[in-house]
């Protein structure tokens, strides 16, 4: 008996807090409404990105990839970038970048095939899916195609003594007025890999030293700061016996002279 009106009182328990929630939520559904002016303003709507800001070169060569950075500041966690290297154009859009945060750069390199002035842009977008503006315009103006440098021209010493050092210089002139290195083959099996840069025009002086006898050909070439190499420069040098090796001979035969002095006659 006592057990039935304990039930009875918990089955009377649960249907009044069953009604009491069940008002209570139509209560709350009936007083908040969506559509509310005053309601939307508690949840802002997300703010797109601001514009980035586009640095780079400002001319360059066909074929060459140049480098080129945006960078903005947000209140996001992070952004992504995209860049249209022709923006005035036909427009040739990059791939997405990664995530980069507030204020740190995202760099791409890009390369044209022809010349002309091409304007950059790029533009980011948040995690919510907000794209911001383009950035202002960057020009970049690609000339022509880069030019090796010329055939270097060797000059020094073309006869000497084996085991002595002696001086040479190097010199070429590149069209595009690029740095240059210096590639050195002095026909004896040694080299000077790719020497600088220098400026084009600039006169190298390098020493070496042929330490045997012998006919060598000395070979140079040079390339410019985006590798594009000139053919090969040649001097000849000879290096005959050395003037102590000469000195014995000749006093060999002034002995001998002077024992036969009619070989005297046949040499001279």
């Amino acid at each position: 008996m006592k057990k039935s009106i304990i039930s009875k009182k918990l089955m009377s328990s649960l249907v009044i807090t069953t009604l009491v929630l069940s008002l209570g939520l139509g209560i709350l559904s009936s007083s908040v409404n969506a559509n509310d002016p005053q309601f939307s303003k508690t949840i802002p709507e997300p703010l797109p990105p601001p514009k980035p800001t586009v640095t780079g070169p400002t001319e360059g060569d066909v074929g060459i990839e140049y480098t080129f950075c945006a960078v903005s500041t947000f209140g996001c966690s992070w952004v992504i970038y995209q860049f249209d290297w022709d923006a005035d154009g036909g427009h040739d859009y990059s791939d997405w970048s990664g995530h980069y945060a507030s204020g740190e750069p995202c760099c791409m390199t890009h390369s044209w095939s022809s010349a002309g002035t091409y304007c950059v842009k790029a533009w980011s977008q948040a995690p919510c899916g907000h794209n911001s503006p383009w950035s202002d315009p960057h020009y970049i103006t690609i000339t022509g195609e880069n030019e090796p440098p010329d055939v270097p021209d060797i000059t020094g010493p073309t006869s000497g003594t084996a085991g002595e050092e002696y001086e040479y210089s190097f010199i070429t002139t590149d069209p595009d007025s690029d740095d240059v290195c210096y590639y050195i083959d002095w026909g004896d099996e040694s080299f000077e890999e790719w020497i600088g840069p220098y400026e084009s025009g600039e006169e190298v002086k390098v020493s070496h030293t042929l330490d045997e006898e012998g006919t060598y050909t000395v070979k140079a070439k040079a390339k410019d700061v985006y590798d594009a190499e000139s053919d090969w420069g040649t001097l000849e040098v000879s290096m005959p016996r050395n003037k102590l090796s000469n000195m014995f001979f000749l006093q060999f035969l002034e002995r001998l002279f002077e024992r036969f002095p009619l070989l005297e006659h046949i040499f001279y």
